[in-house]
Formats: structure tokens, sequence, C-alpha cells
């Protein structure tokens, strides 16, 4: 009875839901996804800004591209929060790598050519949550606003 109980509450008997993996590129495209919707639009721009992110970044082709940006749509549509995709990425990549995708959210924030206050609290909530200074979260901000 107890080995039920804990295997329900520890999630570990076989009628539970299996934790589905991530990667790298689902990850990251789940936090442009994210960036791209706290505004409460998803421009056709935005859209176009995040396969063009994901193709150039991960060199993929348009299939791939397509097939990662609807599994990461369905990752965040489930998710309560960015901690987990973040969190995957703080494990997975180095620090300039991490830069790198904070450079990328800076560029979708600016895509729509209108900076909005919610996709700046949420920016910066992202550089922390990526382990990244102030100073380095800027830097990213500039990069970005010299490719505009």
């Amino acid at each position: 009875m107890f080995d039920n109980l804990k295997n329900m509450i520890l999630g570990g008997s076989d009628k539970s839901p299996k934790k589905e993996p991530i990667n790298i590129h689902v990850a990251t495209c789940a936090l442009l996804i994210e960036i791209s919707r706290i505004d409460g639009e998803f421009s056709a721009v935005e859209h176009e800004t995040i396969i063009d992110i994901m193709k150039k970044m991960y060199e993929l082709s348009p299939k791939e591209t397509a097939l990662i940006i609807e599994t990461a749509t369905e990752k965040v549509d489930a998710s309560i929060d960015s901690w987990k995709f973040t969190n995957f990425l703080n494990e997975n990549l180095s620090k300039p790598d991490r830069v790198l995708v904070m450079e990328h959210i800076w560029n979708l924030v600016f895509a729509d050519g209108h900076l909005d206050v919610y996709e700046t609290y949420l920016t910066n909530r992202l550089g922390g949550l990526l382990k990244l200074s102030h100073k380095e979260n800027i830097a990213a901000k500039q990069k970005a606003l010299k490719r505009l």
C-alpha cells in the first residue's frame, strides 16, 4: 500500500506520465516562443524571425525547423514557466553560447519594431535565469540593436 502511494507521489509507477526529453534546439526555441507571445500578439514577423534564428543558429533544414517549432510550442503550452528551458540550457551550454541565445532573444524582441514593457520584463528575467550578468544582458541587447 505504501509503495503504491510512494509511486504515485514520486512518479515511480508505470502509469505515471513519462517525462519527454528536451534538447538544446527545443529549449532555445521555447524561450523564443515565450518572448514572442508575452505581449499578447504573435505576429508573422516574429514567427519568421524565429524560423530564421533557428535555421541560422543551429544550421537546420526548413523541415527540421518546423518540427522543432511545433515541439517547442507544445512544450511551452504545457509548461508553467521558463525555468525548465533555461535550466536545461544552463546545464548544456557554455556562457558564451547562452549569451548568443540572449542576443537572439533580443533580436526577436526588436523584430516587430516595438519594445513592449512585458517583453522587457521577460527578457531581463530570462537573462537572469540563464545566469547572465546585467552587463552581459545589456551587451546582448546592444548587439541586437546594432543589427537593426
